[in-house]
C-alpha cells in the first residue's frame, strides 16, 4: 500500500476581485458551500492549512495570516503563509481559493509528486490549453523558499516570475478542475457545472 504524502498547504485567499465587483471572492456560494470552505476541503488531508486573506476569510480549522501589505498580490501572500507553515513537511500544497473543484485535482498532484522524480521542484495541473496553474501545485518545499528567497519584492510579482526558474512537471487537466472563479460569467459555469 503506497504510503500518504505528507505536505503542509498555503491557500492564497487575498485579492481586490475587481472583475467580481470587489466582493469577498472567498465568500461567494457556489451550490451552498463558499469558495473558502472548498479550498478547505481540497487541503484536508494536509498536516497544517495556512489560509492567507482578509479577517472575514479566517477559518477555525487553518491558521491565518495576511500579506504584507494587504493586496500585495500572490507571491506576497504566498510567502506570507509560508512564514506560518512548520518547515518539517517537504512538500507545500499551494492552492488560490477560487477553483471549487480543486479537491479532485489534489489526488492527481499527489499522484505524481511521489512519482516526482529527483531535481525536479514541484508538480502542477495544466488546464485545457496547456497553461500552467502555479496556484494549483505540490511545490517542494525547499525549492519554494529558494525562489521566494531569491526575489528582490515579493510585492506585486507574478507567480510566474517566482516559478520561472523552477524545474515543474506537468499535470494535464483535462476536465478542467482548474476552472476559477474570476468573472461572475465563471461562478454561474461553475455553479451548473458542479450541481
Amino acid at each position: 500500500m503506497t504510503e500518504p504524502m505528507t505536505y503542509s498547504a498555503v491557500i492564497v485567499a487575498g485579492g481586490a476581485a475587481r472583475r467580481l465587483g470587489g466582493v469577498s471572492k472567498p465568500l461567494i456560494d457556489i451550490n451552498g458551500t463558499n469558495l473558502i470552505q472548498y479550498a478547505l476541503n481540497a487541503a484536508r488531508r494536509a498536516t497544517q492549512t495556512v489560509v492567507v486573506g482578509p479577517i472575514t476569510v479566517h477559518h477555525p480549522a487553518s491558521l491565518t495570516t495576511s500579506e504584507e501589505p494587504p493586496g500585495g498580490g500572490p507571491v506576497a501572500g504566498l510567502a506570507a503563509g509560508l512564514a506560518r507553515v512548520d518547515p518539517a513537511p517537504s512538500w507545500v500544497l499551494v492552492l488560490a481559493c477560487d477553483t471549487p473543484r480543486a479537491e479532485r485535482a489534489v489526488h492527481g498532484l499527489e499522484a505524481a509528486a511521489r512519482d516526482c522524480p529527483a531535481g525536479t521542484d514541484g508538480v502542477w495541473m495544466t488546464d485545457p490549453r496547456g497553461r500552467e496553474q502555479p496556484l494549483l501545485a505540490l511545490y517542494r518545499a525547499a525549492a519554494l523558499h529558494s525562489a521566494i528567497a531569491s526575489l528582490d519584492t515579493v510585492v506585486g510579482t507574478s507567480m510566474r516570475a517566482l516559478t520561472s526558474a523552477l524545474a515543474m512537471a506537468a499535470v494535464p487537466d483535462p476536465m478542467n478542475l482548474s476552472h476559477d472563479a474570476d468573472t461572475w460569467e465563471d461562478v454561474e459555469t461553475l455553479r451548473k457545472e458542479m450541481l
